[in-house]
């Protein structure tokens, strides 16, 4: 693997650990994310303002970019999980947008 896997310049890496319930329910202004599941599994629905579309994040070879935009959930966690999720933008509460 390269260098240039992600379609960004990482400024901001966290984590998620065995969440109950549903995470996300928003979509960015500013910034991309991508995510991949390390441990576990989760499902990921993505709203592009046209389109919804549910992705299976169940391996760690899977990952999952989500553009500025994009309304994301992610819900139906697998017990022990764990999402790294990387951002091209630093944490910024004005870049969180709730509604679809």
């Amino acid at each position: 693997m390269g260098d240039k896997l992600l379609p960004f310049e990482i400024k901001r890496f966290y984590f998620m650990k065995t969440p109950s319930g549903k995470r996300g329910g928003c979509k960015h202004l500013k910034s991309t994310q991508a995510l991949v599941c390390l441990e576990g599994g989760c499902t990921v629905s993505v709203y592009n303002g046209k389109t919804e579309n549910t992705y299976a994040l169940d391996n760690p070879s899977k990952l999952l970019v989500i553009e500025i935009g994009d309304y994301h959930e992610l819900h139906d966690f697998f017990p022990n999980s764990i999402v790294l999720i990387v951002s091209s933008g630093h944490y910024d509460k004005e870049d969180y947008y709730t509604n679809k």
